[in-house]
């Protein structure tokens, strides 16, 4: 069965909290996701939910770009049958708190199956992790 599927890997080493997200395009086709997430170095948007294991949510405090809808610039082409990985530092983007605690962190995922048809999204099953951080 064709699919196309997102994981996110979440490691914390040297005080800081990195993002591992994988993009796994195991379609016939060619697909597109946001550049802000597949490709950018730091977040310009709280694109993940965070929350300690009591449900706290954890704010997002980070870079915040206020901009146009997206077109087809903003978009990263995953070919058919291939994976592409990209790791984010959100370290400086979530308030997290002090001391040493677990926390859960989503993001609902999406792609696109043509670039002529930016309103035609396709979403994926929101993507979790778990990990431990002291700050």
């Amino acid at each position: 069965m064709s699919q196309f599927k997102e994981e996110i890997i979440v490691e914390t080493q040297q005080n800081h909290v990195l993002v591992k997200m994988v993009f796994d395009n195991q379609t016939a086709n060619t697909v597109f996701v946001p550049k802000s997430i597949a490709a950018a170095k730091a977040l310009s948007n709280a694109f993940f939910t965070i929350k300690t294991t009591n449900g706290e949510n954890i704010d997002y405090i980070g870079f915040m770009v206020k901009r146009a809808p997206l077109d087809a610039d903003d978009y990263v082409a995953i070919e058919p049958h291939s994976k592409r990985e990209n790791t984010l530092d959100i370290t400086n983007s979530y308030a997290f708190k002090n001391g040493t605690h677990s926390y859960t962190l989503s993001y609902d995922g999406y792609y696109l199956n043509d670039l002529k048809h930016l309103d035609q999204i396709s979403t994926t099953n929101v993507v979790q992790a778990n990990f431990a951080f002291t700050k």
